[in-house]
């Protein structure tokens, strides 16, 4: 709290409630949110070009997986068919893959990935 401004009032403090720190309680001012939705919605051609790349291993990878369902394989062998195919291991993946088979399906964000079939 040393570092933050005296008067909570004066700032714009962005945020979910439950993200309150004392008295710096978030506000999201409207033309902050305005700005920072802005900001996040224009890309350079650079970004375009890295969101089409990584948008070119996504479908290889969920094409791997997809294959790799259809052949039966178990959570975990999907899982690594989809690291495979974009070339990169679950620590360098965007995100972890979600891959839950029969009771597993219904489990929210499951990631213990079975190796059973």
């Amino acid at each position: 709290l040393a570092l933050l401004p005296k008067d909570a009032a004066r700032c714009a403090i962005l945020g979910e409630p439950q993200s309150a720190l004392g008295a710096f309680v978030p506000n999201n001012p409207a033309p902050v949110i305005d700005y920072l939705d802005w900001q996040r919605g224009y890309k350079t051609p650079y970004e375009i070009a890295l969101m089409r790349q990584a948008q070119r291993l996504g479908v290889r990878g969920h094409r791997a997986a997809e294959a790799a369902f259809r052949a039966g394989a178990s959570e975990f062998e999907i899982h690594m068919a989809y690291c495979r195919a974009v070339g990169q291991d679950a620590n360098e993946l965007p995100y972890g893959n979600i891959i839950g088979l029969n009771e597993h399906a219904a489990v929210l964000h499951y990631t213990d990935l079975g190796r059973s079939a």
